[in-house]
């Protein structure tokens, strides 16, 4: 557990392999408290997707979702797509 009043930052990535025009994305996400120690890390899989900001989107989901079952209340998510953040 963390301490209260403590931030929890989230470090989440994707990486893409296409087969057969089939989208193949490995989705993972870390979190550290704000001593750099990981607390928890995951990883998914998500098929048939091809566009890679609709997979941030999933990976940020996933994120979120794995946050609140850890009962992270104060987390700062660490996004580079642009366009999510918007």
């Amino acid at each position: 557990m963390h301490a209260e009043g403590k931030s929890i930052s989230l470090f989440e990535k994707t990486a893409f392999q296409k087969r057969q025009s089939v989208g193949r994305w490995g989705l993972g996400a870390m979190f550290r408290n704000d001593e750099g120690q990981i607390l928890v890390a995951a990883t998914w899989k998500v098929f048939g997707f091809h566009d890679s900001e609709i997979v941030e989107a999933c990976a940020i989901y996933h994120s979120v979702w794995l946050a609140a079952e850890c009962c992270f209340t104060q987390v700062l998510f660490e996004i580079e797509c642009i366009n999510i953040i918007r």
